[in-house]
């Protein structure tokens, strides 16, 4: 959801929040830099490729959970719903674009290639997280839960 709100704002800025836009000489003094150029590139790519419909952005969201376990044989339910998601992306990304079939084709599959480098993006941040969690306040319950989860 970051780096979907962070194309529509100029570049050099991520919004993590309407009241909360964090630029990137802010990044770098926080020791967010690499966190920070890996969203501004996402953010780039999805606004050299025309933008994302927010619809879109939910159906990637849906493909990431069901990726998210590592586990190489998958149920036939996971499958079922694998290819479920997959082909709502194809049907929403064309009737959304209004466009050629071919180019909603090539939409739907620039989408698709955005979700490694999120997930590196992820991994990124999960690092970030655990070199911090010495230095976090354990009373501070919610920040510990929302690193976590």
């Amino acid at each position: 959801m970051l780096i979907y709100k962070s194309t529509r704002e100029e570049e050099g800025f991520l919004q993590f929040a309407p009241n909360f836009i964090l630029s990137k000489e802010k990044a770098v003094e926080c020791g967010m830099k690499e966190f920070f150029d890996s969203c501004q590139n996402i953010a780039r790519s999805i606004n050299s490729m025309g933008g994302i419909h927010e619809e879109e952005l939910l159906i990637l969201k849906a493909l990431m959970l069901v990726n998210s376990n590592n586990i190489i044989e998958q149920s036939d339910g996971q499958k079922e719903l694998k290819d479920n998601l997959l082909s709502l992306l194809t049907i929403c990304s064309a009737s959304l674009s209004g466009s050629s079939a071919d180019f909603s084709m090539l939409h739907t599959q620039n989408l698709l290639l955005l979700l490694p480098r999120i997930s590196k993006t992820d991994v990124i941040m999960r690092g970030m997280f655990k070199e911090l969690n010495e230095q976090i306040d354990p009373r501070n319950y919610f920040l510990i839960e929302m690193i976590h989860y």
